[in-house]
């Protein structure tokens, strides 16, 4: 066995860890709204999320590796695009991480936590409130890198799945797994939708990496 196709296998297995971290991370209970940031639930889906992001450019590698040749110029372009939007997200999630639950353990913090760009006030009134408090806060930064992170890591994971679908060297229906989890994802930003169907969306992108590990790995055994 060549060192590339060690790789290969390295890769394939820390894909399947990437894929479970995010099914995981969905069924932590109590985790959303303000009032849970930096609870022990909050921490733990937290660090799941960044982990899963850390991880998954390592497999994303072995998952190029073994399908370069027929993907072609569309399976770089994602390989590329999905690397980029995951580094970026693994950024934004380490700042989460140490910035929110300094904010959230003082008063003066917990009063600027509704002006965090994720935070969607419910109403009207609501939002002239919002205004008047965070005017002397500023997070347009982190509100564009959180949302470039996201479009990136959206467009290139779409990509992906459908360049595995093309590809034909796992099975499609991994593929179009990946695809439907991050259609699924990009309706909980644009529209409300349950809570329930949103963590189904995390799970099922998280089951496809994980099956795509299980078929890379066997893969790269075989050959």
């Amino acid at each position: 066995m060549t060192d590339i196709d060690k790789l290969a296998r390295a890769g394939g297995a820390v894909l399947v860890l990437a894929g479970i971290l995010y099914i995981a991370a969905p069924f932590i209970p109590e985790t959303q709204g303000l009032n849970r940031i930096g609870t022990t639930n909050w921490l733990v889906e937290s660090y799941l999320g960044t982990l899963h992001h850390f991880l998954l450019p390592f497999g994303l590698f072995a998952l190029f590796a073994v399908q370069r040749e027929p993907a072609g110029l569309p399976g770089l372009i994602a390989f590329v695009a999905a690397t980029l939007g995951n580094a970026l997200a693994a950024a934004v999630d380490v700042v989460w991480l140490t910035v929110l639950p300094v904010m959230a353990a003082s008063p003066e913090g917990q009063a600027a936590l509704i002006c965090l760009p994720f935070y969607e006030p419910a109403t009207e009134a609501a939002r002239g409130f919002i205004a008047a408090a965070c005017e002397g806060w500023d997070f347009a930064v982190l509100g564009i890198w959180n949302g470039a992170a996201w479009f990136v890591l959206l467009l290139g994971s779409i990509t992906l799945g459908l360049v595995i679908m093309r590809a034909q060297v796992l099975r499609p229906w991994s593929g179009l797994l990946l695809v439907i989890g991050w259609l699924g994802m990009l309706a909980g930003v644009v529209a409300p939708v349950p809570e329930a169907v949103a963590g189904a969306a995390y799970a099922v992108v998280g089951a496809a990496y994980a099956w795509c590990g299980v078929e890379v790995w066997g893969k790269a055994r075989a050959e």
